[in-house]
């Protein structure tokens, strides 16, 4: 993909989130030209990646990711908001159906993240190093959660996750941290067999899979 197709494609992605946020009161950046490419095009190397393009570009002054942000959008793309250090929370709207490699890595002021029912791919790194995140509640609609997804946290740092789904997800290996950095796994009331049985990956983290109470 050309460097001026690649900006027109990040552009309407940002340009929708942007177009949510003044409309709510928001403030987009410090810079008042922040989601405007034209002029800018002809100052980007030859060869610069996608995500040269989003680090020099869309590294943003927005705290707080709400819905209304993601008006128009059925992913988040790769890089999107990668190594941005103002956002705190982010809550992502049922329209969105995946969230790509590397979108939230490396937010480490990130503490709280709502995944709507839609959502179904969390790729490769998807959140990893977002350390302040405690609890993550994962919908039942998602069927793969990628490599190093959640890798957050450490043995003096647990994390709590909540699958919700009656059909365990794929989960890729290393998709968390090894166990002894995990508090507790919550899956829905009975199924921890399931889980265990579902692939050599959630095997290992047997010792950490408690139910939920049966509602």
């Amino acid at each position: 993909m050309s460097i001026t197709s690649q900006i027109t494609a990040l552009n309407a992605d940002k340009t929708a989130i942007a177009n949510a946020i003044t409309a709510k009161g928001g403030t987009l950046s410090q810079n008042p030209g922040f989601y405007t490419f034209a002029a800018d095009i002809a100052t980007i190397p030859t060869g610069a990646t996608e995500a040269e393009i989003m680090n020099k570009y869309f590294t943003g002054r927005i705290t707080n990711l709400t819905a209304d942000c993601f008006i128009g959008l059925t992913s988040i793309r790769e890089y999107m908001f990668d190594r941005n250090t103002d956002i705190v929370s982010v809550s992502l709207p049922s329209t969105i159906t995946s969230i790509q490699s590397y979108a939230f890595q490396l937010c480490s002021n990130l503490e709280t993240i709502h995944l709507s029912e839609g959502l179904t791919e969390l790729n490769n790194s998807a959140f990893s190093f977002c350390n302040k995140l405690n609890n993550v509640v994962v919908p039942s609609s998602v069927t793969l959660v990628g490599q190093y997804v959640f890798n957050i946290g450490g043995s003096t740092n647990k994390k709590t996750f909540t699958f919700m789904g009656t059909t365990p997800p794929t989960l890729q290996q290393y998709a968390m941290k090894s166990a002894d950095s995990i508090q507790v796994i919550y899956v829905p009331h009975g199924l921890k067999p399931t889980y265990v049985a579902a692939s050599s990956v959630w095997a290992t983290y047997e010792s950490v899979i408690e139910e939920l109470p049966q509602s």
